[in-house]
């Protein structure tokens, strides 16, 4: 290496820990909180609906309305005669 690429390397490494110090906070910065969780919105909020929507009919469809169905038959008096 050259004198001059000497001089260089030895000032781009010397100003590394300052810029490492300033990219990862240092001592001056405030410490950032992270966000508080506000709960989704927009496109979340469609793609919720649409992914629950067929869970929600399929529970109505094969679990409640044979239920009810079962108390509504038993609940009439001529079945047990």
């Amino acid at each position: 290496m050259t004198g001059s690429a000497q001089a260089d390397t030895g000032a781009i490494s010397g100003q590394q820990p300052a810029l490492a110090m300033r990219m990862h906070g240092g001592a001056e910065s405030e410490r950032r909180w992270p966000r508080k969780f506000e709960g989704p919105r927009g496109a979340d909020v469609i793609w919720a609906a649409a992914f629950l929507v067929p869970y929600i009919a399929l529970l109505l469809g094969f679990v409640l309305y044979p239920i009810c169905f079962g108390f509504w038959l038993g609940g009439q008096a001529q079945n047990f005669e």
